[in-house]
Parts: structure tokens; C-alpha cells; sequence
């Protein structure tokens, strides 16, 4: 029996997706996150449902110890040298004030303190020819300084080294004579792009957590040694691939968003084979939510996100994160209104109804109170959610200071959620000139079934997705995740489509080189390549696909007429007869190692068999109780129709059907609901 294994790790659960090869099937787990030490749940997980690791093939990972690291201000003391005269060049950034009305506002303290960013005489031009020679002692003697002050950990950025990366290849070989053991961020290993201040950003940032992630990795990979597991382990990145953990410990910062990504991949995935196109990944965990737009089934990527007011230049899906899930706790201000979120109870203690301690009101035991949890043979494994519990913490932190009983106190946490995941995905649509009434919302996480119909209807949307393993959709993702490097040049604005064609072959043959590396043979390697391009004068760029990377008349032709509708579409204006310029050009190689296919579940009418049927219960909708029937989704059938309301549960999930909404079960398992206007 050979398992292909996806886990990922959240902020209170750990989510397993074990897919057995022959069987065709898929098992599912859950454990609680155990952030004193992951590899102990991860252990639990493996040891409760008696895997043999010796006879997985692959195993990959999706994790945000990398971004708990930035965020917490967690990482490791860093050295930063970069060309002489230019070491605040960091610090300063774009001179620019993000939230300009914001009297309070303060910038992000810099990774690197002024005293730790030293510079050296070297030169590179924007042609990439040598102005001036590296300056070996200048190096040495700040490595000396570094070591001084005992920082094992260095960024090299140069100006210019995105065309010409020879110095801080020769600086990273004098700091190696020095000292083998430092850990050397190289720029021109990350990204070889234009824009110095979002490279150094990127650079350090990478240096700063990458002694945690390289910690992290190792134990992970002994871990799973000690259990028999002898192959590639691999981490997931934050624009949708898998990386070796080899290369994953050198650039660390292509991982920062890995969990959530794996979300996006799968609803890319499950919108393939319902054949909807448009979809909006909507993931509600237990201490945040992230949405992503997914147009033509392909997530919306970009390569200049901001976490914390630190730019970060590698692909990253367009994830939009905000602190809602279903551990946020429910507090009252200052000024006696009800907030909710961000701060999470997250795994320990919990919500209150977990029974681990937890006095917090949260998002959950909202739910638990107002009857939209599932019975407790579904939940994760020794957890039993007690209402008495939940209801404790509800009139005591919110009901007896707002003057009003438990059912209205938790209603307005639901209500206050559901608005900022509401505004949430109203940020990616609308604020970019897109209608959700376009789209269908997927909706996953052990949250995002439960809240997603009010969601959709708040927002216009006519369909909401809940896809199997909704619980472990993450998981399911990063399982269904393939290699993937992706690389970028910078070009000067006047180089020859001839010029330009010679990059692209420079690019692949790198490409190929690092693919093959992580154990994939070059006919399973597939390419695509981009440019990013501008009118003349302007300075920020959009993305255009190329067929192939030869710039021939038709290909010359058709590359021009789909910059100007793709400006079109994104600023609503184009103008055809002006000049366009290259700027970047990228180049993304996909290694084909995992082919999983999704088995059809058996067909049946529109009433469901009675043995789906678990029992009635009570839910509260607008004010009231209703009775509703709750169905075990594993014993539905394709084809099988529930009116709303309703409660469908799975293992770590549940999903409620409001009134007047329709559910019916496709041929591959997933909840579609329309939803009623």
C-alpha cells in the first residue's frame, strides 16, 4: 500500500489528507496544533492512525512558522552588507506614507538595525558591466564586525545585482573562508528583479527567519526518518508549489504563506472538474481567514505583497488575510461596543466550549450556543464542545456588560464575523472593479461552511462550493501541489525581441537544471512563460502570457494585442498606438510528480436515503429557533437535494444551510448551495 501524505499546520489544528494509490481513496485527520513543539502533533497524527511512513511516497508540508516568525519578531539577528552608500536605502524604502490620514501611523521597525547594515566599495552598473571591483577587505572586515556582535546570519544585497550577480556570489565566498557555518542570503538567488528597496526587504527577511524554518525542517525530517520515511520531504510554497526541503531551508521567505496557498490550489483544482471558472477561495480556520480570487481557474499571483509593512518580491498568491476565525475572541471596548477578532484563544486554550480552560468568548462558542456545531462523533479526535461552557463565557464577557440575553450576544458575534469576512472578500472583488455576483464562493476550513451562505448572501453571490474534506482542504491542496520554480529577469527597455528570445533560453536551461534537481525527469517538466510589460514613461507593469518564448511576427502580434486588453479590462482605458516595453521577464517550470485523481461517489435520486438522516435538532435563524434536519454528507449521494435549513456534517466540519437555500450533491461529492435572495 503506497500513501501520497499532505499536512498541514494551523493555528489550532493540524490537518492530515493521506491518499492511498490503489485504493484510489482518501482518509482525513485532524489533530490539535501544539505549538510548543509541531512535530508533536504531527506524531499524534501519524501514531493514531497507524501510518507506515516506509511505505509513503511523498510527503509534503504546508506551514506559517516562517510568517509567526516575522510576525512575532521571533527571528534571528542579521547582518546586512550592501554597496557603499546605500545601506539606509533599506530603512528609508519609498518615502512614501501607506495610510496617509492615519495621524498615528508608525513604520515598520527595519529587521536590520543602521549599526548591523554595513557597506562595501563595489560597483555594478544597470548594463551589468564592473564599474568597480569588489573590495575583499571591506567584506572581511565586516564579517569580523558581525561575528563581534554575534550574528551568524548575513543578507548581501548589491545595486544591480539582479543583472550581474558576481559580487555577491565573490562576497559570499570570502564570508565562507571566514566562517563556513554563517548562513548567507544572497538577492540575486531570490529574485532577480529591479526595485532595491523590496530586494533588500526580501533578502533580509530570509535571513532573519531562516535559522527557525532550517530548525524547523530538520526536525521534521528526522522526525519522519525515525518513522521509516526515507524520500524527499516537501515544503509547500506561498504561489502554489512544492520545493525540496533542501532548497526550501535556503529560501525560506518563498514559504511565508504556504499554508493558505494550498487552499487556493485545491478550489483552482475543484473548479476544473465542476467546470466553474470564477471562484472566490474563501478559508475560515481557527484564528484567521484568507480569500483569494481565482479568474479562468487560475489564482491570482503577485510578486510584490506586504506582510507587516515589509515588501516581499517572490510570487505569492494574491491571499488576503484577516484575523476572523473560529477562535477569535468576542470582547467589549472602551467605549462599550462589541468587538470580535483579531486576537485568537487559538489552540490552548481554546473557545471556552472546548473545555481546556479557555474563559474567552469566541467565534465558536457563538455557534455552539446558537446550535450550528456538529454532534461530537464528528469532531476531531478528544474533543467534545460543552455548551455549558460556551454559554458561561457568552454571558459573562459579552451578554451581562451589553445588558442582553445569550442568544442576542451571540448572534452579534456572528454578525460582526461574518461583516469583516464579508469586507474581506469585498476588498478583492469589488475594490479591483470586479462583481461577486460573478463568482462562485468556495468555502473551506472548519469555519467557512458554517459561515459562508450569510457571506455570499451579504455580498450578492448566487453560489456557494463546499468542497470535499472541507476540514482538510488545505491539506488536500498542498497533496495536490506539483514542483515549481519560478524565475524573473530584469531587461533594459530597449533590448531586441532577438536580444530578449537569448534570456529566455539562458532562463529555461536554469530552469530545467533546478527541476531536475528535486528528483523530476525533464519530460515531466512543463514551462510557461510571461512578461511583465508597460507603456513607455509609466512605471509599474501588468502581466502578459506568451505562448512560447519566441518573438516572432504572429507571436510579436499576439502578445500586443493582449497587453492592451488586459490594460483595458484592469484600468478600463488602453492606448493602442503608444510604444510598450518589456521590463521583466519570467519564466515558471513545473516538475509533474503527483497525479491525483478524484473518484466520482455513487449516483442516487433527489431525496436523500434515510440513512443520511442523523436526527433533528434546533438552529437559531433570524431570531428564532427552526427545526432542521442534520445529514451525515458521507452517506449522501450524487444527485441528492436539501433544502435549507439544514446542518450537513463531515469529520471537522459542518455546513449550514440557511431557509430558502438549495444544496445539491455534484457527481464528485461536493455541496453546491443556492443561495435564496
Amino acid at each position: 500500500m503506497n500513501y501520497k501524505i499532505g499536512i498541514d499546520i494551523g493555528g489550532t489544528f493540524n490537518d492530515f489528507v493521506i491518499f492511498e494509490q490503489k485504493k484510489n481513496i482518501f482518509k482525513v485527520l485532524k489533530t490539535s496544533t501544539t505549538p510548543d513543539n509541531y512535530w508533536h502533533g504531527i506524531n499524534l497524527g501519524i501514531e493514531e492512525q497507524k501510518i507506515s511512513l516506509n511505505k509513503a511516497e511523498i510527503i509534503a508540508h504546508g506551514t506559517t512558522i516562517g510568517l509567526n516568525t516575522l510576525l512575532q519578531g521571533t527571528g534571528s539577528k542579521v547582518g546586512l552588507i550592501t554597496t557603499e552608500g546605500f545601506r539606509d536605502a533599506y530603512e528609508i524604502g519609498r518615502g512614501a506614507r501607506p495610510d496617509a490620514y492615519n495621524l498615528f501611523y508608525k513604520a515598520s521597525k527595519p529587521l536590520v538595525p543602521r549599526q548591523y547594515r554595513l557597506g562595501v566599495l563595489e560597483r555594478i552598473n544597470v548594463q551589468g558591466k564592473v564599474i568597480h571591483s569588489l573590495s575583499k577587505k571591506d567584506v572581511e572586515k565586516a564579517v569580523n564586525y558581525f561575528l563581534k556582535n554575534n550574528i551568524s546570519n548575513i543578507a548581501i544585497c548589491f545595486l544591480h545585482s539582479y543583472i550581474n550577480p558576481n559580487h555577491e556570489i565573490e562576497a559570499e565566498k570570502i564570508i565562507n573562508k571566514i566562517n563556513s557555518n554563517i548562513k548567507v542570503s544572497l538577492s540575486s538567488n531570490l529574485i532577480r528583479e529591479f526595485r532595491e528597496y523590496e530586494r533588500t526587504s526580501t533578502t533580509c527577511i530570509n535571513a532573519y527567519i531562516q535559522e527557525t524554518i532550517t530548525n524547523y525542517i530538520n526536525e521534521f525530517i528526522l522526525g519522519f526518518k525515525n518513522k521509516g520515511y526515507r524520500k524527499t520531504f516537501f515544503i509547500n510554497q506561498s504561489a502554489g508549489g512544492l520545493l525540496s526541503a533542501k532548497t526550501a531551508k535556503l529560501k525560506p521567505v518563498t514559504s511565508l504563506m504556504s499554508g493558505p496557498a494550498g487552499g487556493v490550489v485545491s478550489t483552482s483544482f475543484v473548479g476544473k472538474i465542476e467546470n466553474i471558472k470564477n471562484l472566490i477561495a474563501f478559508d475560515m480556520g481557527g484564528t484567521s481567514t484568507d480569500v483569494c480570487v481565482i479568474l479562468e481557474n487560475k489564482p491570482k499571483l503577485t510578486a510584490d505583497s506586504i506582510l507587516e509593512g515589509y515588501p516581499v518580491m517572490v510570487p505569492t498568491l494574491d491571499v488576503h488575510s484577516i484575523g476572523a476565525g473560529g477562535g477569535s475572541i468576542a470582547n467589549i471596548d472602551d467605549v462599550g461596543s462589541l468587538q470580535v477578532g483579531p486576537k485568537s484563544a487559538g489552540a490552548s486554550p481554546g473557545p471556552a466550549a472546548y473545555g481546556h480552560g479557555g474563559k474567552d468568548a469566541t467565534v465558536t462558542d457563538a455557534n455552539c450556543v446558537l446550535g450550528r456545531v456538529s454532534p461530537s462523533e464528528f469532531m476531531p479526535s478528544g474533543l467534545n464542545l460543552n455548551k455549558n461552557f460556551a454559554l458561561k463565557a457568552i454571558n459573562k464577557n459579552v451578554a451581562y456588560r451589553l445588558k442582553i440575553n445569550h442568544l442576542k450576544a451571540a448572534s452579534g458575534i456572528i454578525e460582526i464575523c461574518n461583516l469583516k469576512m464579508a469586507n474581506a472578500v469585498r476588498s478583492i472583488t469589488i475594490e479591483r472593479g470586479l462583481d461577486p455576483a460573478d463568482f462562485t464562493l468556495c468555502a473551506y476550513g472548519g469555519a467557512g461552511p458554517m459561515h459562508a451562505c450569510w457571506i455570499a448572501k451579504q455580498l450578492g453571490i448566487p453560489r456557494v462550493l463546499i468542497p470535499i474534506a472541507p476540514g482538510q482542504f488545505s491539506a488536500l491542496g498542498i497533496l495536490l501541489s506539483q514542483i515549481r520554480h519560478d524565475l524573473v529577469r530584469t531587461i533594459s527597455s530597449n533590448l531586441s525581441y532577438e536580444k530578449i528570445e537569448n534570456i529566455f533560453k539562458q532562463m529555461f536551461r536554469e530552469a530545467k537544471r533546478l527541476v531536475i534537481a528535486e528528483g523530476v525527469k525533464i519530460k515531466k517538466i512543463s514551462f510557461d512563460y510571461s512578461v511583465d510589460a508597460r507603456y513607455r514613461g509609466q512605471e509599474f507593469t501588468i502581466n502578459v502570457s506568451l505562448k512560447n518564448p519566441k518573438f516572432n511576427k504572429l507571436n510579436i502580434k499576439y502578445f500586443l494585442k493582449q497587453f492592451h486588453q488586459i490594460y483595458e479590462k484592469t484600468y478600463s482605458h488602453s492606448a493602442s498606438n503608444e510604444k510598450v516595453e518589456i521590463r521583466n521577464l519570467r519564466l515558471v517550470a513545473i516538475g509533474h510528480l503527483n497525479h491525483i485523481k478524484i473518484p466520482k461517489i455513487n449516483k442516487g435520486i433527489k431525496k436523500p436515503e434515510s440513512i443520511a438522516k442523523i436526527y433533528k435538532t434546533s438552529i437559531y435563524f433570524e431570531n428564532k429557533f427552526l427545526k432542521c434536519d442534520i445529514w451525515n454528507r458521507e452517506k449522501l449521494l450524487s444527485g441528492n437535494e436539501i433544502k435549507g435549513p439544514a446542518m450537513i456534517v463531515d469529520y471537522g466540519s459542518t455546513t449550514i444551510i440557511p431557509s430558502k437555500c438549495l444544496c445539491k450533491v455534484s457527481d464528485y461529492g461536493q455541496l453546491i448551495i443556492k443561495i435564496s435572495n
